[in-house]
């Protein structure tokens, strides 16, 4: 479950206009007021030849949209750790999360992980950036872990981690109280199962193990991995 993250950007607009040309009403002769039926004629007949140009349709252009991708909505209000349980299908999760995640990879263990990402999550109600993923072995199309990286931007395979320790205990209080209110009191461990844990606690639901960390500096030292994972998988 040791995952990375990425980024987005803009653009502008401008406007111009111009100006016309007055005569002296001074200047103007008798003959210039004196004006033929057939002038006259000439006159709207030009009118109304300038106004059909004018009013020929023109081809439309075709729709364009400068905008960026809207957020996942469902991945920051979706609880897939309630929601979702191994060994579902494919179908059986999409037909719960949706299809439109944002990233896909073939990332360990021969398997497909699908990831959406959220600017602010409201599952757990710390407001952080990450992204939800759903985790398939490849030869069963079976669902074998899923959850969240909270703290995140990106996906599995490329990531930026934008806060730092105080923002993440803050932050993993709130998951941790919803967690045991859930599940009861989880089970620390004797030792972390990883560099750079500050907190690890772990639960079983009858079926899945629930697993929920968060650290800087993640696997390695000066990795630059900090971040929350909240999971629920099957036994490794």
């Amino acid at each position: 479950m040791k995952r990375k993250l990425a980024f987005i950007a803009a653009a502008a607009l401008l406007i111009t206009a111009g100006c016309g040309k007055i005569n002296d009403p001074a200047a103007e002769t008798e003959e210039n007021t004196t004006v033929t039926e057939a002038e006259t004629t000439t006159a709207e007949e030009t009118s109304e030849t300038a106004v059909e140009t004018t009013a020929e349709p023109t081809a439309a252009a075709p729709e364009t949209t400068s905008e960026a991708p809207a957020e996942n909505k469902a991945a920051a209000g979706i609880n897939v750790l309630s929601e979702l349980r191994t060994g579902m299908t494919e179908d059986e999760v999409f037909s719960i999360i949706g299809e439109n995640y944002d990233y896909k990879s073939d990332v360990r263990y021969n398997s497909m992980e699908y990831d959406y990402s959220f600017a602010s999550d409201e599952v757990f109600g710390t407001g952080l950036s990450g992204y939800m993923f759903a985790e398939f072995d490849i030869e069963s199309k079976q669902l074998i872990c899923c959850g969240y990286h909270i703290g995140a931007v990106g996906n599995v395979d490329e990531s930026e981690h934008p806060y730092g320790e105080d923002k993440l205990a803050e932050g993993y209080a709130k998951v941790i109280e919803k967690l045991t209110a859930d599940y009861g009191d989880g089970q620390r461990p004797i030792e972390y199962s990883g560099e750079g844990i500050k907190d690890e606690i772990s639960w079983s639901d009858g079926s899945d193990q629930l697993w929920a960390i968060y650290g800087t500096d993640l696997w390695g030292k000066e990795s630059g991995v900090n971040e929350m994972i909240v999971s629920r998988s099957i036994e490794r």
